[in-house]
Parts: C-alpha cells; sequence; structure tokens
C-alpha cells in the first residue's frame, strides 16, 4: 500500500509540466495544471488497480496465520540445509529452535543453485550435492559433491526419482520431495512455476485445499524447493527466504535467508 501511494504522488508530480504546459496560456497556472494532473492520476489508477488486482495473487498473508516462533513444529529432529544469502557456505538449521550453524564452504555463482541429495554408493546413505550455473555460461550445470554420507533420512527430488535430472531453483517446482511415510500421505503438495501459482495443497479425505502465493506489480516471490515432512509440515524457498508452514493450522514461520533448501531427519 505504501509503494502504491508513493507511485501515485510520483506520478502526479512528474506529469504535471506535460499539463502545465499543456493548457492554454489563458488558463495556464500551478494550480490549475497541478488540479488537472492529480484528477488525470485519480481517474487513471482508480482504472487500473482493478486490473493489476486480477492478474495479481496475496493469498500468503490473507490465507495463512504468519508466526515467529516455531512451537508448532512436529520433527524437531528435522533440519534443513541451505546455502546462505551470500552464496558462500552451507548452513544446518534444525528445527528444535537452536541457530544455524555453518557446515562447509561452498562459494556459488548465483542465485538459481541450489543445493540437493543423492543415494550414497553403498545405499546405506545420502551425500549433499550441491547444483550451480556458471554466470557465463548458463546452458551449462556445474554438480559438486560437498558431504558424503550427510544423512540417514532424506527425499530425493521427483525428476531424480523419475531419472530426468536435477534442475536449478528457477525449474525446481512441481511435486514436493516427500519424507512422509506412504500412510502418512494425506496432502499433495506442489509448487507453480509462475509466482501466482506459489504453493497449493489438496487433501482429498478432507476436501480441504491450500493456495499460498506472492505476485503483484512491485512484489513477486516464487516459491520452491519444498519438502513434505511427517505431521503434514512443507519447508520450502519463497523468493530468498526459507519458511516452514504447518498444512493443518496454516501457521507459517520464517526459519533463514537463504536459498537451495534440503530437509533430512535423523529418524524415520
Amino acid at each position: 500500500m505504501v509503494l502504491v501511494v508513493a507511485s501515485y504522488l510520483i506520478s502526479v508530480i512528474l506529469e504535471w509540466p506535460f499539463f502545465h504546459f499543456g493548457l492554454l496560456k489563458t488558463a495556464r497556472n500551478i494550480s490549475t495544471s497541478f488540479r488537472a494532473s492529480l484528477l488525470a492520476q485519480t481517474v487513471s489508477y482508480a482504472l487500473l488497480i482493478p486490473f493489476y488486482l486480477l492478474a495479481s495473487g496475496f493469498s500468503l498473508f490473507t490465507n495463512a496465520q504468519l508466526t515467529k516462533d516455531r512451537d508448532f513444529v512436529v520433527r524437531k529432529d528435522a533440519a534443513v540445509y541451505f546455502i546462505s544469502s551470500d552464496l558462500q557456505a552451507v548452513y544446518r538449521l534444525a528445527l528444535d529452535g537452536s541457530s544455524p550453524q555453518r557446515v562447509v564452504e561452498c562459494k556459488v555463482s548465483n542465485s538459481d543453485a541450489r543445493l540437493y541429495v543423492c543415494r550414497s554408493p553403498d545405499a546405506q546413505s545420502w551425500d549433499l550435492w550441491v547444483l550451480d550455473e556458471p554466470e557465463y555460461n548458463h546452458s551449462k550445470k556445474s554438480e559438486r559433491l560437498l558431504i558424503r554420507d550427510f544423512a540417514l533420512h532424506a527425499a530425493a527430488n521427483w525428476r531424480t526419482e523419475r531419472s530426468y535430472g536435477e534442475e536449478r531453483t528457477w525449474f525446481n517446482f512441481g511435486p514436493a520431495s516427500d519424507l512422509r511415510a506412504t500412510s502418512q500421505t494425506n496432502w499433495t503438495v506442489r509448487t507453480g512455476f509462475w509466482p501466482v501459482k506459489g504453493l497449493s495443497a489438496e487433501n482429498p479425505q478432507t476436501r480441504r485445499s491450500i493456495h499460498l502465493c506472492v505476485e503483484m506489480p512491485f512484489l513477486a516471490w516464487p516459491s520452491r524447493n519444498a519438502t513434505v515432512l511427517p505431521g503434514d509440515q512443507v519447508v520450502y524457498q519463497l523468493g530468498d527466504q526459507i519458511v516452514l508452514l504447518d498444512l493443518n493450522s496454516r501457521k507459517l514461520a520464517f526459519l533463514a535467508l537463504g536459498q537451495g533448501p534440503v530437509v533430512v531427519l535423523q529418524s524415520q
């Protein structure tokens, strides 16, 4: 709302000279031309704002209960690994309320890089990898092993399960990775390509659905890199933020600034 008001006032001021010199000399004065600019912008914004709203989505602020607390976390033994906002290192954030810990140096090229997991050679644990994109060659992927045998319980991306290969953050949308047992999969969760598609979830048993998104003329946060935890909670990347959503209560908590998160469990 602040940006809309600021844009309106700036439009009035910037377009005032055109109205001033467009008036007849007999009617040309500062007061009259300023009122003309004010009237024109008022009519213009009254028409444009509804059209912008039709193409905008801000259900995150209307359909979610934003909270600073993590008291609703079900699996406190879960940990989120993510690339720091300065693109220099990988951090580990336990959902038990502790602070993030620096794990390994990991200089990446840009904000499209992300972490992913692969089965270790013995198939008994998981390895942590980073998928990067060199700035000088956007068609080339750079895959690096970061930590061998870093977790016992993780979830591969749906593209990996179908042998499609990993994608970077911008194209890592679609069905969420799933850490739940088959008997616990009441909700189906996916992310959409455009920011307005956001994160959507459906529960066929209760016929409940959720759609959270942020896309407005001044702000757009794509939803990416989602993982569903036991207890129907989702960790995903929203813009440049890592967040945690409880599907049943619709509580949404900020976890950290960063990108490319993966989630692991100490036990099933």
